[in-house]
């Protein structure tokens, strides 16, 4: 492997760094917004609700939940409430998940390393 190609393949790997960093802050994003636009709501002050629906109205909040790392808070999988699916993307690679009533997922950060286990809490009927 020459040099134009190792430099090639380091810029390609900090580019991938950084569209999923970008991509996890525009997630959070979005969270923040629908939290600060519901909280406005229900304060009902009019100039801070005016303000956030304006600022809000070219992009719709997310209607998935994000979870996050509880160690560094990186986003490991986004849950679809609507149909109970969970959705792990890594690269290419991409896994969607629906837990069994009382089941466990376990999901190693790819940031720090912590055991990351999210528990479905239903109870069998």
């Amino acid at each position: 492997m020459n040099s134009n190609e190792k430099q090639a393949s380091v810029m390609s790997d900090r580019i991938s760094k950084l569209e999923m960093v970008l991509s996890e802050m525009d997630s959070q994003l979005h969270h923040v917004a629908a939290v600060v636009l519901s909280q406005a709501q229900k304060d009902e002050i009019p100039e801070t609700s005016a303000l956030t629906e304006s600022a809000l109205s070219e992009k719709s909040p997310m209607r998935d939940e994000v979870w996050g790392c509880a160690n560094c808070s990186a986003r490991l999988g986004i849950y679809n409430k609507a149909t109970e699916e969970l959705r792990v993307r890594y690269k290419d690679f991409v896994a969607y998940v629906t837990p069994g009533v009382g089941s466990k997922i376990m999901v190693p950060c790819r940031r720090c390393g912590e055991q990351n286990i999210l528990t479905d809490v239903r109870k069998k009927q």
